[in-house]
């Protein structure tokens, strides 16, 4: 569990595949957070308070919009379960650590970008850049149903 950082709520998460979003004042649940197939390691709000990370033995992280419990996007990429996430204190990068004995940092930002701005923003980091793989987009949070997109053209 972890405070937000005005420590107004708390998050916690649990062995029930959700994260829960406690007011401190009231000591009342105001927002459940549901997607993982899993249960959960750790959960995290982001510096601004409104964001918050998930880590889950399904082997992901999962990024949450703090004030609607949307899912903002599924951080894919661990081969074993994710036992913790955080942010970075300016909130533009999230690490993850593994059972898989690796960590990841995470672009909080791109995360959170439509995919057309997320493929112009690919175009314009990498000269020469055609197309986004499966791979690449289930790294970058996407359904693995999409096809390959063509970009930069």
């Amino acid at each position: 569990m972890a405070f937000s950082r005005d420590a107004s709520r708390i998050v916690t998460a649990s062995r029930g595949k959700t994260a829960r979003v406690w007011d401190v004042a009231t000591a009342e649940n105001v927002m459940l957070l549901r997607g993982h197939y899993d249960s959960l390691s750790s959960a995290a709000f982001g510096p601004e308070g409104t964001l918050v990370v998930t880590a889950s033995v399904d082997n992901t992280a999962r990024l949450w919009d703090a004030a609607t419990a949307s899912e903002i996007a599924v951080l894919r990429g661990h081969e074993a379960p994710v036992s913790s996430a955080a942010f970075s204190p300016d909130g533009t990068r999230i690490v993850t650590a593994s059972y898989d004995k690796t960590t990841r940092i995470w672009d909080a930002h791109l995360q959170m970008m439509s995919a057309k701005d997320l493929l112009a923003e690919a175009c314009a980091r990498l000269a020469g850049f055609a197309k986004l793989t499966r791979d690449e987009m289930r790294l970058a949070g996407y359904p693995d149903d999409r096809p390959e997109i063509d970009v930069c053209q």
